[in-house]
C-alpha cells in the first residue's frame, strides 16, 4: 500500500513508519514537510492512502484536504493527525471528507494499520457508491431513445442558462420544436419506424446547432434548443432556417422515404419572459402558432401572440357556457339537383353570441378543437340535424317526395375520438332517422394524420348505411389514394375549381375531367361555392350531381330551410 506522510516533524514521521512498518502489511513511503509539497506529490503520483499532519508549516491539513478532494483523480483515503483529542475539530474534518481523525499519541502498530486499512475500505466504498449515483444520474438525465438530454436535465439547465443570461448580458433564445404529422408516421408505419424517424431528427438537429447550443427531447416528438449569445431576433431565425433546411432532405428508413417537417416556436430572454415558466409558455403558444398557420414554420413569440392566447382562453370560457345556455343553432344550406329539386342539405353550426350575436365556426372552431370541445359540440350537431332530417322526412313522406340528405361535418379531433361512432348511433337512435339519410363530410386534412383508425371508423360508418363525403376535393394533401383507402361515396369539389374554370379554358377541362372521374369511380359530386349563373350552368353542363352556393341558397335557420323545402316541391 502507497502511503503518502506529510507532516513538519521528522521524528513524527518516522514513528509513523517504524509503526506501520511493525505490521504484515506492506507499506511504501513517500515523505513531504509542507502542505505545498505533499498536494504537488499527490499531484504527480497515485497513493492509497494520504496522512497529513493538521498543524503545517504553510497551512492546515483542511487546506490540504480540501486541494486533495478537488483533484479529478483523487483516488486515496485521506486521515487527519494531531496532536490534540479536539471533538469539534474532528467532527470538522469528518464533514470535510476525511475518512478518519487520529490523535498521533493514542497510536499503536496495530491500531494504526488496521484503522488506515479500514480508511481505505470506506474509501473506496464510498467511491463505488459516487460511481453509481453519477451513472444512475446520467441515465435519469438522458433520454434513453436518442441519447439527448431529457426533460430533467432541461429544466435544470434553464434555469442556469437564464441566470447566466441576465449576469452576463449575453441574450438568450428558447426554440420549440415539434414535428410535424408524427402520429401519421406512427399510424402508417409502426411505432418502430417513428422510432427511428426520431433518431435521425435528433442527428439532423444536432448537426444543425453550433458549439455550445444545447438540444434537448423533452417529451414525445418535442424537442427544445437553447441557444445563447444572440445580439439580435434576425440571428436566431438564421439558426431556426438552418434547422429547418436540414430537415427538408428526405428521410430514408429501410425501404421507407419520409419527408419530415418541424413546427419551431422561439422566444427570447430576458426581453419576452421574467421566469423559466413564462419562457417555456411563450415558446409553447409561438410553436402551436407555427402548427395552426399550416405547419413547418418558424414563429416568435410576441405581445400580440400573448393577447391573442388570451383572447383563445376568453373564447373556450365562452364556448363552455354557450354549451350549456343553449346558445348554439344549426343553420342548414341546401344542395340542389339539375332542377330546384333540394336533394340534401349541409348542417352547419352557428353561435349566438350575447355580444357578438350570430357568429360562424371560424370565430371559435380551432379553439373547439385544440381544447376537445369540438367532441360535445359535435355529438350535439348532430343529435340536432338528424331530429330536424326526420322532420323533413315525415313532411316530403306526407306529400309523395323523397327526403333531403342531411350532412353534417366531422371534424380531426371527432375522427380521433373513440365516441364517434356512439355519437352516430345515438343521434339516428333519438330520431328515428336511418342511416341512409345521413352523410357525414370529411376534410383531406382531417384524415392524413389519422389513415388507419379513420379507415376503420369510416368503414362502420358505411356499413350502418351512411354516407360518406369527401370535403375540399383539390386542396390540402388531396390525393387519389384517399378514394381508395376510405369508403368514400360523395366527392365535394373546393369551389376554387369552379371559379378558375369559369376564367379559363384550362381550368375548366380540369374541372370537367374531376367530375368525370367521378362518375367513372361511381362517386356522387357536389360543387360547392356556386356564386353565379355561369358557374351554375358550367356545373350542371358537365353533369355535377348537386350544386350548392349562394347563387342558389345560403344557409337558413330551420325553420325557414322547412319554407324553401315546401316551396321546392
Amino acid at each position: 500500500m502507497k502511503v503518502l506522510v506529510i507532516d513538519d516533524e521528522v521524528l513524527d514521521r518516522e514513528a509513523l513508519k517504524r509503526a506501520l512498518r511493525r505490521t504484515e502489511v506492506p507499506f511504501e513511503f513517500v515523505e513531504a514537510s509542507t502542505a505545498a509539497q505533499g498536494i504537488e506529490l499527490y499531484r504527480q503520483q497515485c497513493f492509497d492512502v494520504v496522512l497529513v499532519d493538521f498543524r503545517l508549516p504553510d497551512g492546515t491539513g483542511l487546506d490540504v484536504l480540501r486541494a486533495l478532494r478537488e483533484s479529478p483523480d483523487c483516488q486515496a483515503a485521506i486521515l487527519i493527525l494531531t496532536g490534540m483529542d479536539d471533538e469539534a475539530l474532528a467532527a470538522r474534518c469528518l464533514d470535510e471528507g476525511a475518512q478518519d481523525f487520529l490523535v498521533k499519541s493514542e497510536l499503536d502498530s496495530r491500531h494504526i494499520a488496521r484503522v488506515i486499512q479500514q480508511a481505505r475500505h470506506r474509501f473506496r466504498l464510498e467511491e463505488e457508491v459516487h460511481r453509481h449515483h453519477a451513472e444512475l444520474r446520467s441515465m435519469a438525465e438522458r433520454d434513453s431513445l436518442t441519447g439527448l438530454s431529457n426533460r430533467m436535465f432541461f429544466d435544470a439547465s434553464l434555469r442556469t442558462a437564464m441566470s447566466l443570461a441576465l449576469r452576463h448580458r449575453a441574450p438568450l433564445a428558447l426554440m420549440l420544436l415539434d414535428v410535424d404529422q408524427f402520429k401519421y408516421v406512427n399510424d402508417s408505419f409502426g411505432h418502430d419506424t417513428g422510432d427511428r424517424l426520431l433518431q435521425e431528427v435528433s442527428r439532423r438537429l444536432q448537426g444543425a446547432l453550433r458549439a455550445g447550443d444545447l438540444l434537448c427531447r423533452i417529451g414525445g416528438d418535442e424537442f427544445a434548443v437553447l441557444a445563447h449569445q444572440f445580439a439580435n431576433e434576425q440571428q436566431s431565425l438564421i439558426l431556426a432556417q438552418r434547422i429547418q433546411e436540414a430537415m427538408s432532405r428526405p428521410i430514408h428508413l429501410g425501404t421507407v422515404e419520409l419527408t419530415c417537417t418541424v413546427s419551431i416556436g422561439v422566444v427570447c430572454y430576458p426581453s419576452s419572459a421574467e421566469c423559466p415558466e413564462e419562457l417555456l409558455k411563450h415558446a409553447d403558444m409561438a410553436m402551436y402558432k407555427s402548427k395552426r398557420a399550416g405547419r413547418n414554420r418558424v414563429t416568435f413569440y410576441s405581445d400580440d401572440l400573448n393577447a391573442q392566447a388570451v383572447r383563445r382562453v376568453q373564447i373556450e370560457r365562452e364556448l363552455r357556457a354557450a354549451m350549456t345556455g343553449g346558445q348554439f343553432e344549426v343553420y342548414y344550406q341546401p344542395q340542389f339537383g339539375t332542377g330546384n329539386d333540394i336533394l340534401a342539405a349541409e348542417a352547419l353550426l352557428r353561435w349566438r353570441h350575447p355580444v357578438h350575436g350570430l357568429v360562424a365556426p371560424e370565430f371559435f372552431l380551432d379553439v373547439a378543437e385544440d381544447s376537445g370541445l369540438i367532441v360535445p359540440i359535435g355529438a350535439w350537431v348532430l343529435r340536432e340535424a338528424c331530429a330536424e332530417a326526420a322532420m323533413w322526412r315525415e313532411l316530403n313522406r306526407s306529400r309523395g317526395v323523397p327526403p333531403p340528405i342531411v350532412s353534417v361535418n366531422l371534424s380531426g379531433g371527432q375522427l380521433r375520438n373513440d365516441g364517434l361512432l356512439t355519437a352516430v348511433e345515438d343521434a339516428l337512435e333519438r330520431s328515428g332517422l336511418p342511416g341512409t339519410s345521413l352523410e357525414v363530410e370529411v376534410t383531406e386534412n382531417a384524415i392524413v394524420g389519422t389513415t388507419g383508425y379513420a379507415s376503420g371508423i369510416l368503414d362502420r360508418l358505411s356499413s350502418r348505411g351512411v354516407r360518406i363525403a369527401l370535403d375540399d376535393f383539390g386542396t390540402g394533401f388531396s390525393s387519389l389514394s384517399h378514394l381508395r383507402l376510405f369508403p368514400i361515396h360523395v366527392l365535394k369539389i373546393e369551389k376554387s375549381f369552379l371559379h378558375g374554370a369559369s376564367l379559363e379554358r384550362r381550368e375548366e377541362n380540369l374541372f370537367r375531367s374531376v367530375i368525370s372521374m367521378a362518375r367513372n369511380i361511381n362517386l356522387e359530386t357536389v360543387v360547392e361555392g356556386v356564386e353565379t349563373t355561369e358557374q351554375a350552368g358550367m356545373a350542371r353542363r358537365h353533369g355535377a350531381d348537386r350544386l350548392q352556393g349562394y347563387l342558389l341558397a345560403r344557409a337558413l335557420p330551420s325553420a325557414e330551410f322547412e319554407v324553401l323545402l315546401k316551396a321546392a316541391a
